[in-house]
């Protein structure tokens, strides 16, 4: 089973990672036209459904379910349905250049926390080969 958690935690992870890369791509395209007539910014909504993957995850879904359930947000992701207007009419730049430092930072953080994962792993293994 613990296995299965690992396999897990790092999909859920790279799937928060690649929602944090479409986020920002979302906040450079609306920095981008900020000066252009007619456009409207857009955001990611994409926590809903990492939630609700968290509840999957936390009832009784077995591991391909799981699987499942992240390769269908991965899609989702991908085909842009967490895409929404944010019904301002106009960029604010101030705003936007805040949420790409905070975009920056969770990105960094989600990073960071694969790294560590994968280096307890590699100690597990390590401490393994001399048993």
């Amino acid at each position: 089973m613990t296995e299965g958690i690992s396999s897990i935690t790092a999909e859920v992870v790279k799937l928060a990672l690649d929602a944090s890369v479409m986020q920002h791509k979302v906040i450079a395209n609306n920095i981008a036209n900020a000066n252009t007539d007619g456009f409207k910014p857009q955001t990611l909504a994409f926590e809903p459904y990492l939630r609700q993957l968290s509840e999957h995850i936390a009832g009784d879904g077995a591991e391909q379910s799981i699987d499942e359930h992240i390769s269908s947000l991965r899609n989702q992701l991908n085909n842009g349905e967490g895409l929404l207007q944010t019904g301002e009419q106009k960029v604010q730049l101030d705003m936007e250049m805040a949420k790409l430092a905070d975009n920056t930072l969770h990105y960094k953080a989600l990073l960071e926390g694969l790294s560590k994962y994968g280096s307890l792993l590699k100690m597990a293994i390590k401490e393994d080969v001399r048993s």
